[in-house]
């Protein structure tokens, strides 16, 4: 009886708390977008170390849509986008979240600043959740990832992984 005592008072705290959206983007034929958004969520203790066994579940989402004007400073390409729920793993109410929906818009930019894991390839990413354009973290194009090529800002050609710079919380 205190073993199993003593590990629930070690087991983590899973009360979904954060909200993390990492990205992955392909160009289409018609110059649009199509990906997929990987809501992440996560408990208290994960914001601050980052670590898997806070994962609580997740929700994907599919995201296609146009090339649209950009109305962004140093902007390269930006695309209306409609998210369509594909899978989750999250419980009940937490899963039809309108959070998980509310992604409108996205546009790459100008190189991004600081410290970034691809210098002079990572470019300033933006998004519009339904209350106008703010930033949402760096992009840069797949095949870095995987020890191959790439450019700085979005060509057409290539899939992209956009980065988040923060969580949201729940």
């Amino acid at each position: 009886m205190w073993l199993f005592a003593s590990w629930l008072g070690c087991a983590p705290d899973l009360t979904p708390t954060w909200a993390w959206d990492p990205i992955w983007l392909e160009p289409t034929e018609d110059g649009g977008a199509h990906g997929f958004e990987t809501w992440q969520i996560h408990g208290p203790k994960w914001q601050r170390n980052g670590k898997d066994r806070y994962y609580v579940c997740g929700v994907v989402v599919a995201l296609d849509g146009p090339a649209v004007d950009c109305d962004i400073e140093g902007c390269v390409v930006a695309f209306e986008l409609t998210p369509t729920p594909v899978e989750t793993d999250c419980p009940g109410t937490l899963a039809d979240d309108p959070l998980f929906l509310s992604l409108h818009r996205l546009a790459i930019g100008a190189p991004a600043a600081g410290e970034v894991p691809w210098p002079g390839f990572t470019s300033e990413t933006y998004a519009d959740y339904g209350s106008g354009w703010e930033v949402y973290g760096q992009s840069w194009t797949e095949a870095l990832d995987h020890g191959g090529a790439g450019q700085l800002g979005w060509n057409g050609t290539d899939p992209y992984q956009l980065v988040p710079d923060a969580a949201f919380p729940l």
